[in-house]
């Protein structure tokens, strides 16, 4: 068997901590019948900093990931992680709870961590940051921001449903209906 080491130099990450007192920011949500609150915190120029995930149901596995997460994902952040990053890398991960939110910007989540990502793309990364990840924010006519008009929420899962020829289908469950 050969073996082959690899020799590379590395500069130990600075851990940048927060000021004592910073700006926050809490956000209650719930994906389906999940209910929980994030709070996140902002350096002094306005960079996010840490992340706090507290799930209603408290000494659950689900509470004990959240705050693991929350707590990797604070220490990515403090040493240097753009929050963009963390964002894409979260992006569409599905596992349950997943479903129907009360958040019209996030109307359907995949996931806690897919709500998380999306909920910090709507507060922290610019427009361009949005579109380069592929996010696309609801409105309040049920129409996508970022499509124009030509795309609308699927009346069975709340998932996106896109033009196909004459009809609209649903990106999620697959559901159709005419096109206006």
């Amino acid at each position: 068997m050969d073996t082959v080491t690899v020799k590379t130099e590395r500069t130990p990450a600075t851990h940048t901590k927060l000021p004592d007192t910073r700006k926050s920011l809490t956000h209650k949500f719930s994906i389906s019948d999940c209910k929980g609150y994030a709070t996140v915190g902002f350096y002094d120029d306005g960079k996010l900093g840490e992340i706090f995930l507290v799930m209603v149901k408290k000494g659950s596995t689900l509470s004990g990931f959240a705050d693991a997460l929350a707590m990797m994902m604070s220490l990515a952040l403090q040493h240097g992680v753009p929050a963009g990053t963390l964002v894409r890398k979260l992006l569409n991960i599905r596992f349950e709870p997943s479903g129907l939110t009360k958040n019209s910007d996030i109307p359907m989540a995949k996931s806690i961590v897919d709500y998380l990502a999306r909920w910090l793309a709507t507060r922290v990364l610019t427009q361009e940051e949005r579109d380069a990840a592929g996010i696309t924010l609801m409105e309040s006519s049920g129409t996508t921001a970022k499509s124009g008009g030509d795309e609308t929420t699927c009346k069975e899962c709340g998932g996106i449903m896109a033009r196909d020829g004459t009809m609209k289908r649903c990106g999620q469950c697959g559901h159709s209906q005419k096109a206006d």
